[in-house]
């Protein structure tokens, strides 16, 4: 028997500057978001920036899979200009890996 498309446990990527174990809003949020997406019975991937220097790595917990990230030097300003809707679009800090770089520099400029 086959799930209706409404049922069907979706792969949820939440890309974010902060996860925990740091301490702020904002990974407190994504880690809320994360444990409830599994609860639904989503499959749950974090991208987030390292604490500390290193490589790239990917730690498997128990609301969601965290792939790490090592912090860079890019700005965290665009620095192709591109303005959309009034809003100036940023980049992340966390963009290290050409996957990263990619989505990020494609998500600035839509």
């Amino acid at each position: 028997m086959t799930m209706p498309d409404a049922q069907r446990p979706l792969t949820i990527l939440i890309a974010a500057d902060t996860y925990p174990p740091h301490v702020n809003g904002a990974a407190q949020f994504g880690y809320r978001l994360a444990k409830g997406m599994t609860a639904r019975g989503h499959d749950v991937h974090v991208l987030a920036c390292r604490q500390d220097k290193g490589k790239s790595f990917t730690e498997f917990r128990a609301e969601a899979t965290v792939h790490r990230l090592p912090r860079t030097a890019f700005s965290r300003t665009s620095t192709s200009g591109s303005v959309s809707r009034g809003r100036s679009r940023r980049k992340s800090a966390c963009c290290s890996t050409k996957f990263s770089r990619t989505w990020c520099t494609s998500k600035a400029t839509t």
